[in-house]
Formats: structure tokens, sequence, C-alpha cells
């Protein structure tokens, strides 16, 4: 029987541990979810596999496909208020999660990791199963890119993931903006809006993660968007998560 362990609703989003990517304040980005998750404090030393379910919750905001990382306490992909890492940039801008795993895959935490096939629309999701062996301490990455912005993404880093057999966690993401790219929504990537995706120079003054403070489209007065209503978003449920323990 499939139990769930923990849904988490947008407004439980803390800036502590979950996300520690976006909004101010140098916390770790692990408390959205892991507010309510106590860390497992034991080594498994058999297999351990997982489905997790990435659903979009947002009308018209494709999530590039996903990066997934699995590891051990102790590593973030991004920190809230400091520079994002160049992996973290391509993601952000250009939805490719390639660059951003392969700096997890660098770190002395890392386990393993999976990538999702192909972009999430709005109301779609994704399943993704991903196993590992001899885990201490385990926790999870997770990033995408929201595909019409400049460089908003949506995640967790360094979430306790403490499951057994056939018990699950829900939990829905913040929205980051990676602060590498301004907000002017004209220069988004996209097939129905056009615009470039990634561009290494940066010029988002700030030049740090934080809260992403949402669009505003044309339909809200900003004429020089390509966005338009239907490419709002909530700033605290971009994304629906569910992980689930299978072996």
């Amino acid at each position: 029987m499939n139990i769930n362990k923990h849904l988490l609703w947008p407004g439980m989003i803390a800036l502590a541990s979950v996300l520690s990517a976006c909004g101010g304040g140098s916390s770790n980005n692990t408390t959205s979810a892991s507010a309510t998750i106590d860390s497992a404090s034991s080594t498994n030393t058999g297999m351990m596999s997982f489905d997790i379910t990435v659903s979009n919750a947002t009308n018209n905001q494709p999530l590039a496909p996903v990066g997934v990382a699995l590891h051990e306490a102790g590593y973030s992909a991004w920190q809230i208020g400091t520079a994002a890492s160049a992996g973290l940039e391509f993601l952000a801008e250009g939805g490719n999660p390639a660059m951003f795993l392969d700096e997890a895959q660098a770190a002395p935490q890392f386990l393993t990791q999976t990538t999702g096939t192909a972009p999430i629309g709005g109301g779609g999701s994704e399943t993704l199963s991903i196993s590992v062996t001899n885990a201490v301490n385990l926790h999870l990455t997770l990033a995408a890119m929201l595909v019409h912005t400049n460089d908003a993404y949506t995640g967790v880093t360094n979430m306790p993931i403490d499951l057994t057999v056939n018990e699950s966690l829900t939990f829905y993401t913040a929205v980051y903006d990676a602060g590498t790219e301004a907000d002017d929504e004209r220069a988004v990537p996209g097939p129905d809006v056009g615009g470039e995706g990634f561009n290494a120079a940066r010029n988002d003054g700030a030049n740090e993660v934080r809260r992403h403070p949402g669009v505003v489209t044309r339909d809200d007065g900003l004429l020089t968007s390509l966005l338009n209503e239907s490419h709002r978003f909530l700033d605290g449920g971009a994304a629906r998560v569910t992980v689930t323990r299978t072996q």
C-alpha cells in the first residue's frame, strides 16, 4: 500500500534547508519539504530504488528536462544569496541539466543521477526511476528550468529522503531566479515565443540566487514582454514531486 508520508503545500515551503537557492538568506534550500522530515541516520547497505514523479503545476510554463541527483548529506547545488554555479546557470537559462549534474557528480557526497527524457508541459508529468546502494543519510537534489523565463528554475537541493519500502513523500517546489540574466521577458527560450537560451554573459546586477519575483507579461502592461497571462506561475508551486521508495 502506498503511503503518502508528508504532503507539503507551497505555503509550507520554508527557506532553511530545502531550496536554499533563491530568496534572501544564506540558508540551505532544503526546508520547504524537509521541515517535517527527519534525516536518515543509519547506513542502508542494500539496494534502494525510487520512483520520482514530477508534475508540472503551471498553466503554460513548460519544465525543461529534470535533473536528479541522489547524494549523502552535505552537498547543496545552490545557496540563497550567493552566485549560481556555471552548471546552474546553464540549466536555468538553457534548460540542459548535464553540466548541473556534472557538478553534482564531482562532489564527494555524490551517489547517482538521472535526467528526464523531455520537457514537461503544463499539467503533464514524468516518472523517473533511480537506484542506489550503501547510502548514508540519503538526500535528493532536483532542478528544472521554467522554459518561458530568462533564468528561472524550480527544485530542491540537499533534501533528506528517509523512506521505507512503499512509502511516499510529496512536496511542491518553489521557483528561484538564478541571478544570471535580467528578467526582461524578451530573450526567453521556447518554440512559441522565440529568444535565446544560455548566454555566458551575466547581466543581472544582483548575480545571486534568490526567490523569483514572478513574470509581469504584456497582458499586465509590460508591452516589450514576449509572455502573456498564460505564462504566469505561483511562486511556491511550480512542480509537484512525489518520491516513492519501491525497493
